[in-house]
């Protein structure tokens, strides 16, 4: 008998779950407090002998003087009106609603501003005090955290943890890493171990689906590679070519994993578009030279794109094949 959501088995499977997380809760993670206290100084320290670099910077003057009065060196707005409006830099990324110019991480770091270099390694260090190590010692009780695990709160079943959301602690950036979780260590006679369970929600759709082409993709194919191969026109990929695997990355981040969580093609696009753009394929061209040659973008005698409208259908036609697929294999198993 299939699995369903509403049988007896899915609810004791969640309520042997909350009770097992609430018995984690209830002993909690030991704090240093001594190591959080001294790294709260640290990057107090560190914060503002950069935001005094930055303000004495040629841009921190100049954004002074723009919003004379009224200067908010955190504020992305004050910055984005300062680059692309004062300083008519062209910005190269929308933001969500579109109204003005990025201000994000990668696109400040693509502009090529030395000054920005002080502003982004602020914003940095003021999440790791205020967010991380803030959350830790405004949460702790004696020296423990207890963070509370949900399963309960959303209709995908999609777990978090908040009071502190101890699942948000950095894991990219290794030396944020490092100091988040260098502040709890485990009871005498104990130790920590991480595991990370990759692919595990395409696994459990594989389990719950039955779906062949969903097990052959995780079992033996690259579902990444072949979204990048078709949104990008290729006729094959080499994911180990520096390149061509960029090209398969921009798949899965711009397009397979923003469509998984309920975006659309109109925001895929421009995403799509940066990594295209950054990457040079095998044969020597550029993705955007190959995106020219299928007649998906047309580029100026600079070298930007001057009409993107037929790769817009073309990702639009993805998506819609795509959901297509989905919606027979949902209808398949009386899912929808």
């Amino acid at each position: 008998m299939k699995f369903q959501a509403t049988s007896k088995s899915a609810y004791d499977l969640l309520h042997d779950g909350i009770l097992a997380l609430q018995r984690a809760e209830s002993v909690g993670l030991r704090l240093d407090l001594d190591y959080c206290e001294r790294k709260n100084r640290s990057l107090t320290k560190q914060i503002m002998y950069l935001e005094k670099k930055f303000a004495e910077s040629e841009l921190g003057v100049l954004w002074k003087r723009t919003h004379r009065g009224n200067t908010n060196y955190g504020s992305g707005d004050q910055l984005a009106h300062l680059l692309y409006k004062v300083m008519k830099i062209k910005s190269t990324k929308l933001t969500t609603g579109g109204s003005r110019g990025s201000t994000d991480e990668d696109t400040l770091k693509k502009l090529g501003i030395p000054e920005l270099d002080h502003f982004l390694k602020v914003s940095k260090l003021k999440k790791l005090r205020d967010t991380y190590l803030g959350s830790f010692l405004r949460e702790q009780v004696d020296g423990v955290i207890h963070p509370n695990f949900n399963l309960h709160l959303v209709k995908t079943f999609r777990p978090s943890t908040d009071h502190p959301n101890f699942a948000n602690v950095p894991k990219q950036d290794y030396e944020s890493m490092k100091l988040c979780r260098g502040a709890v260590f485990p009871r005498i006679g104990y130790q920590f171990l991480s595991g990370d369970f990759s692919g595990i929600e395409v696994k459990m759709a594989c389990c719950y689906t039955e779906d062949p082409r969903l097990i052959k993709d995780v079992n033996a194919g690259d579902m990444h590679l072949d979204m990048a191969v078709e949104i990008f026109k290729l006729d094959g990929l080499d994911k180990g070519h520096k390149g061509e695997g960029r090209l398969r990355q921009g798949a899965k981040n711009g397009f397979v994993f923003p469509q998984f969580y309920g975006d659309y093609w109109g925001n895929n696009v421009p995403s799509l578009l940066e990594w295209a753009k950054e990457s040079t394929l095998k044969n020597g061209k550029t993705a955007w030279e190959h995106l020219q040659n299928k007649k998906l973008i047309v580029l100026d005698k600079n070298g930007n794109i001057k009409n993107k409208a037929a790769f817009e259908k073309h990702v639009q036609q993805v998506e819609e094949k795509e959901n297509e697929y989905r919606h027979r294999r949902n209808s398949w198993y009386g899912l929808c």
